[in-house]
């Protein structure tokens, strides 16, 4: 079983050093100065050993189907992180597990911390993730039997999103994020933004799809509210647009 490690310090997640994960984010969302038992001040960029003791967790417990690898990482305001990591060879299904801020399995998720997601053929099973209010989380995931989908706090589909927590229509979504005008991520390439409730948002673009860019890989929300895209356009550099809340290109950046 490969490890899940938090450390001191600020800023992002470092994936694939020795088969862990590096969520320096975890310890950004709970104290910019962690303090160990003894009282000693942590160093940044050290092991976090208010994080299950030692800074490093055993996502799978002792579920033995479990392979160790991760597939998507979210951490919630309150400092909970959702886990969703890969099952036992041979299987496209995914585990999605809940730690509390301490890294210890919440068991008040799902079938003691943990929900089984049935992807169907897709790899990887899980292609987005993200937090949601309330203790919710919503998730993307498989091809031909996949979905997006919000789960409550307690791991159960929610019956106010999508059709009985489903959109079936937008599985293998990625870069979600949740902004206060919508859900926002990309899907098939484009820029797209639901409500909360999962239909189609008519304010943003065309029926709750920006009509530029296209071959969108990636995007973020800045803080003005505005949306960054990133477009991958291989041999040639990568390229960035940036969007209005509503969906248009903004013509103050850059010069097309």
């Amino acid at each position: 079983v490969r490890p899940l490690e938090r450390r001191s310090g600020g800023g992002g997640s470092d994936m694939g050093v020795r088969g862990k994960v590096r969520v320096a984010v975890v310890l950004a969302l709970l104290s910019t100065a962690p303090v160990s038992p003894a009282g000693a001040t942590v160093a940044p960029g050290s092991l976090d050993p208010t994080f299950d003791g030692d800074g490093v967790v055993e996502v799978a417990g002792e579920r033995p189907l479990v392979t160790g690898t991760i597939f998507q990482l979210a951490v919630d305001a309150g400092g909970s992180a959702f886990v969703a990591s890969g099952l036992y060879s041979g299987s496209d299904d995914a585990l999605l597990t809940k730690l509390d801020p301490s890294g210890a399995v919440d068991p008040t998720f799902g079938d003691l911390g943990s929900i089984r997601v049935y992807t169907g053929d897709a790899y990887p099973p899980v292609t987005g993730l993200s937090p949601s209010p309330g203790g919710a989380v919503l998730l993307a995931f498989g091809r031909t039997a996949g979905a997006l989908e919000r789960r409550t706090s307690d791991g159960a589909l929610d019956p106010t999103f999508g059709t009985d927590g489903r959109r079936t229509d937008l599985a293998r979504a990625s870069s979600i994020t949740v902004t206060p005008g919508g859900i926002v991520f990309v899907h098939d390439g484009k820029l797209r933004r639901i409500t909360n409730d999962g239909s189609d948002d008519p304010t943003f673009g065309t029926n709750g799809v920006a009509v530029r860019p296209r071959n969108v890989d990636a995007v973020a929300v800045l803080t003005d509210g505005r949306l960054a895209a990133a477009m991958p356009s291989w041999p040639d550099d990568d390229s960035i647009a940036v969007l209005t809340p509503d969906g248009a290109t903004d013509p103050s950046f850059g010069d097309d």
